[in-house]
Order: structure tokens, then C-alpha cells, then sequence
């Protein structure tokens, strides 16, 4: 997609300065790739450590709680991406009847990463609880 997104930008500069024949739907195909790519990134690219957090306080606390504090903002993330879920679908529906002004695609498609976004992280969340409560100290015997 990356690919992609530099081409068309490259196509976009070679016809308005070199050809001077202006066309508009490269800076709209750029928009749609680069929503894709970073909201499908993301979701399945970027390890869970690495998406923003907030660790100054984090870092202040013993072992012990540091692992309860971070179980906890799992579930909360995991509880808000789902509670997002019917919204966002809801506007992604709504959102299918509107087109783009040049390539004319439903702006469904241009919203529909956003969904799956939520959708995929939710479940690497899931797994991640699951696997932390697993190995938690806390549980052995």
C-alpha cells in the first residue's frame, strides 16, 4: 500500500507539472491508502507494547501491580473497542450511501478499517488478557 501511495503520488506530480493536465483522483486514492494503511497496521502489525501508552506512573510501581494495573487497562481498552463496535458499524452502514467526490466509492470503504481496527485489537486484547491472567503469579498454587 505503501508502494502505492508513493506512485500515485509520483503520477499525480508527473501530470500536473510535466504534462500539466491536473487529475484529482490520485490525492483520493492517496486519502483511501493511507486510512487502510494505518489503521490496518495497526491492528495487525504493531505489537500491543508498542501502541501508545502512558507509563510514567507504571514505572513507579512494584511488580505486583504494575501487572494488575496493566491486566486492568487491557480489559477497559478491550471493553471500550467492543462497546465501539455496533456504533461504528452503524456509521459505516449510514455511510454507504455517500460517495467520494472523484473516485465515486462508497465512503463505507473508506470508513470500513476503522471497524475492522477495533474488531482485530479487541481480539489481540482477548488473547492477551487471557495470556496474562494465565502466567500471573498471583494464580500459581
Amino acid at each position: 500500500m505503501f508502494l502505492a501511495i508513493f506512485l500515485l503520488f509520483l503520477l499525480q506530480i508527473v501530470a500536473r507539472y510535466l504534462l500539466r493536465w491536473p487529475i484529482g483522483w490520485p490525492d483520493e486514492a492517496i486519502t483511501f491508502l493511507f486510512v487502510w494503511v494505518c489503521f490496518w497496521g495497526g491492528a495487525l502489525m504493531v505489537p500491543l507494547q508498542r501502541h501508545i501508552s502512558f507509563d510514567i506512573l507504571d514505572e513507579l510501581l512494584s511488580a505486583k501491580w504494575r501487572r494488575r494495573t496493566r491486566l486492568a487497562t487491557m480489559i477497559a481498552t478491550c471493553a471500550l473497542f467492543v462497546a465501539a463496535l455496533p456504533v461504528t458499524a452503524d456509521f459505516i452502514l449510514f455511510s454507504h450511501r455517500q460517495l467520494t467526490p472523484v473516485i465515486e466509492l462508497p465512503l463505507s470503504a473508506v470508513y470500513a478499517p476503522v471497524f475492522l481496527f477495533l474488531l482485530v485489537m479487541a481480539i489481540r486484547l482477548a488473547v492477551a488478557i487471557r495470556q496474562e491472567w494465565r502466567t500471573s503469579p498471583e494464580r500459581a498454587p
